[in-house]
């Protein structure tokens, strides 16, 4: 079992950020005539969507990572990569569908505003295990990840955070290397002058 991770949510400005992030989605979302990736059927899902943003935010801040709220079915909830799965039930699963990327970490966060718990994460590939698929009675078959399953976000964070450390490594490189030939271009231009 991971080791879970408390967050919360009680500056205002975060709060605010998150009701209107989670309002502009679905605002955005029925604009497009788009209903629910997966066909849910629940009551409130104008607090989902503010819920499932508060979870992105949380996780955001906890990788240190950029969140773009903005995105409405984008590539990725946090960075570049990470995706992040909801749920208001502290034994809530992580639920995976087919179409979710393999290469991708999933992280299930659990709770509602403003306290939250991160449980923990498990790449696309591995949570896609037909162990895990399940109909729980809603007529919306999906993988089914039980928290046991899931890594412990200590390690999605070293992960994540060597994975900038290459990103700006190489764009270092990449700098200095077309900065030396910027720099030997102009020496040879000089003397050719001489």
């Amino acid at each position: 079992m991971p080791k879970p991770v408390k967050m919360d949510l009680k500056n205002g400005q975060e709060l605010f950020m998150v009701t209107l992030v989670g309002l502009m989605r679905k605002l955005v979302g029925r604009a497009k005539g788009l209903s629910h990736a997966y066909n849910f059927k629940g009551t409130d899902s104008w607090g989902m969507d503010i819920e499932a943003a508060a979870a992105e935010a949380v996780v955001a801040k906890y990788l240190n990572l950029f969140w773009s709220p903005g995105g409405v079915r984008a590539n990725a909830d946090v960075g570049d990569q990470v995706q992040v799965r909801w749920s208001p039930r502290p034994n809530g699963r992580l639920i995976l569908h087919n179409e979710d990327k393999d290469d991708q970490p999933f992280v299930l966060v659990t709770g509602e505003v403003p306290y939250f718990t991160i449980v923990g994460w498990i790449y696309g590939r591995t949570g896609k295990d037909k162990r895990f698929w399940n109909d729980p009675g809603t007529g919306r078959p999906a993988y089914f990840v039980g928290q046991d399953y899931l890594a412990d976000m200590m390690k999605l964070k070293v992960i994540v955070h060597n994975a900038v450390l290459k990103e700006l490594g190489n764009a270092y490189r990449e700098a200095t290397t077309e900065g030396a030939e910027g720099a030997d271009a102009t020496t040879q231009a000089g003397e050719r002058r001489s």
